[in-house]
């Protein structure tokens, strides 16, 4: 009979070996395999950290300073900067902006456009609820666009909704019809939604008074969990959890808002870490936190400060060398190093920097105060030896001097003085007068009364041109303040307003810009921009082109504070 024996165990035999080594062999043999564990371990480490990457995870608290109080926390009433805080996180819309400024669908599964330009096909997605686990149908979108077009409400939307018809075709399925193919109409599709089973109650009357402006129910990524009052009943801080019947979960699960009546306050609170972020604050209040702990993004808007000229009031103006002259002579990255250093983009288009392809700053004219007397001495100006300039316009001897109204603004007043300074080197002589922002609109723009202006507009994310210089809206309330009219223009104008066709609108926009850069009616100075500080440990996700500050929330589901480190392949592709 065969038998077999039990192996012997590595770790005897590994024990029998090394007894059988002399001691000096065993300290050898010891250290090199010492030596060689150390080196596998750093290698693992080195090999871990290199392919280790930080993802971004769930949690954290972002808490936001606003100054103000919210009333109209709701799509169709709000105005102030804390009401719209407030709802680009509680609500959503049909459409919104992503991180490269266009717009996608958001509560729309799909937007279908007619040929003809006036028929805007919405299916709503089926699976939207709102906060509170309501379904959202299309009847929602109807309601929320009846109200905004009720007369006794007066909503401020109301105006870009008037004539725009609603057919509901089903629960997600419904139609806007336009009088007319109007190409911005899809910005109106960022509207929030307002749930009708909560709003459907009340009265026209008592819409606005009702505590649902402070209390919301919405569809955003964010929901209320709390809000805190003031002694005086004031709300002072909402506490925001994320909505869990939201589309796209928020990383960060908790947004803080905190009230204040100043910027002082809020600069104090930042100081203190009673908040981490803010966009209440101006450049020359953020130069006063600490350097190296904070973050500041800056966002374009699309308003464009604008010196306007009306050659209907001044015969001076009509002059074509004097137009040329009062726009060569400005410097405006010095313009905006003097007036508000790092809060502006240069502009010499009536678009903001950085808002259509066409624009660039390479394309800024270089400013030359002895170019600028030259186009005077072409254009027929003499030197009245005083160091100012006359000439003789329909029989009459006229001294080149001109006065510029604006707002009593900080801002309008400072540049108005720059202004002033630049065109007084080449001998234009300017007086400048200040009003009342209320006071210039009544008195001054609505009757047209002025030579040189200098204004704001604001031609939103679509670029909107047309409100401002087509010839049909020369007279009040149009907003053509410089009296430009030119049939070229006015074809481009409507081709850029009225078509989809990319093509076209950027051909009928350059063709636009050439035809006022030739006739120069304004002056196009600069675009501001919104500032946004926060904490170094906030990471967010900027939005191109967007339309007022509040819109830096569109990306907000991608913020995040917390983090943690993960090798690739166990990262969850959100």
């Amino acid at each position: 009979m065969k038998r077999f024996s039990r192996p012997r165990r590595v770790v005897d035999r590994w024990f029998a070996f090394l007894t059988r080594l002399s001691s000096g062999d065993r300290f050898v043999l010891l250290l090199t395999l010492l030596i060689l564990l150390t080196a596998l371990v750093a290698a693992f480490y080195r090999y871990n950290a290199h392919w280790l990457t930080d993802t971004p995870s769930n949690g954290g608290v972002l808490v936001e300073g606003i100054v103000g109080t919210p009333r109209f926390v709701n799509p169709i009433l709000a105005i102030t900067r804390a009401d719209s805080d407030l709802v680009s996180l509680l609500y959503s819309g049909l459409m919104r902006i992503d991180t490269n400024g266009d717009l996608v669908p958001d509560l729309a599964e799909s937007v279908t456009i007619s040929d003809d330009g006036t028929v805007y096909n919405v299916v709503v997605r089926p699976d939207v609820r709102f906060s509170d686990g309501t379904p959202l149908t299309a009847n929602d979108v109807a309601y929320t666009v009846k109200q905004i077009q009720d007369p006794d409400l007066k909503s401020p939307l109301r105006g870009t909704w008037s004539e725009v018809k609603v057919e509901v075709i089903n629960d997600h399925e419904l139609n806007f019809v336009l009088p007319s193919n109007y190409a911005p109409f899809m910005e109106n599709l960022t509207l929030g939604i307002l749930p009708q089973h909560t709003w459907s109650d009340l009265s026209p009357e008592a819409f606005p008074f009702s505590n649902r402006n402070t209390d919301p129910i919405g569809s955003g990524p964010y929901t209320i969990k709390t809000i805190t009052h003031s002694p005086d009943g004031l709300i002072n801080a909402y506490t925001l959890v994320s909505n869990t019947y939201a589309i796209n979960q928020p990383l960060i699960s908790t947004i803080q808002v905190r009230f204040f009546d100043s910027e002082l306050a809020i600069t104090n609170a930042l100081r203190t870490g009673a908040i981490n972020a803010t966009a209440a604050l101006s450049r020359d209040d953020i130069a006063t936190l600490p350097p190296d702990t904070f973050i500041v993004e800056t966002y374009p808007l699309p308003r464009v400060f604008t010196v306007f000229m009306n050659q209907n009031q001044s015969t001076i103006l009509r002059d074509q060398a004097v137009r040329q002259a009062l726009a060569t002579a400005i410097d405006r990255n010095q313009l905006i190093e003097t007036v508000l250093p790092g809060g502006a983009e240069p502009t010499a288009l009536p678009i903001p920097s950085g808002f259509y392809d066409v624009q660039s700053t390479s394309s800024l004219p270089q400013a030359d105060i002895d170019a600028t007397k030259q186009i005077l001495e072409k254009g027929g100006w003499k030197d009245n030896g005083t160091g100012g300039w006359k000439k003789t316009i329909d029989g009459n001897e006229v001294t080149l001097s001109l006065k510029l109204v604006t707002t009593n603004a900080p801002y309008f007043e400072k540049t108005a003085n720059y202004l002033k300074e630049v065109w007084q080197k080449a001998g234009i002589e300017v007086e400048v007068a200040l009003f009342d922002q209320s006071d210039l609109v009544q008195t001054i723009i609505r009757p047209r009364d002025y030579e040189l202006l200098l204004f704001g507009t604001d031609t939103g994310r679509s670029l909107d041109l047309y409100p401002f210089w087509h010839s049909s809206q020369r007279e009040d309330p149009g907003l053509n303040i410089s009296f430009f009219a030119s049939i070229n223009a006015d074809a481009d104008l409507t081709t850029f307003r009225t078509t989809t066709d990319e093509e076209k609108r950027t051909a009928a926009l350059t063709d636009l810009l050439t035809t006022m850069d030739e006739e120069t009616p304004a002056i196009f100075l600069y675009n501001p921009l919104a500032l946004y500080v926060h904490t170094k440990d906030i990471a967010t996700v900027s939005t191109k082109r967007i339309g007022k500050i509040s819109d830096r929330f569109s990306s907000i589901t991608d913020w995040y504070i917390e983090s943690e480190a993960l090798w690739p392949i166990f990262i969850h592709t959100r």
